[in-house]
């Protein structure tokens, strides 16, 4: 059974989530929400069904060149990488369109 929702009826919540809040935010109260970046004004984010986790880890890499006047540190770009386990129903639709999204580098 697929269940399509409309986000232009939905009462979305905001919720302040602090990075240093007093109180840390339970996971539980955590979605991730997907979209192909470039269907950004077309469609809403979807909602992957049944997350179990998700993380997210900021990395940034850096190389030294050797000048003769010294080493010199060239910082590269920021790498965001984010993690999510979800348990799927077989045909999808949303999980196929993330996966070519994926694949085509979108």
């Amino acid at each position: 059974m697929k269940t399509k929702i409309d986000f232009n009826k939905v009462n979305i919540q905001n919720f302040d989530l602090q990075i240093f809040a007093a109180e840390p935010v339970q996971g539980s109260k955590i979605m991730y929400l997907v979209r192909v970046l470039e269907d950004l004004t077309k469609e809403a984010a979807m909602i992957l069904a049944f997350q179990t986790e998700g993380s997210t880890s900021i990395s940034k890499d850096a190389d030294n060149v050797v000048t003769k006047s010294g080493s010199v540190r060239v910082p590269g770009g920021a790498e965001i990488e984010i993690t999510l386990n979800a348990l799927f129903a077989k045909g999808d639709e949303n999980v196929k369109k993330v996966k070519a999204a994926l694949l085509k580098d979108k």
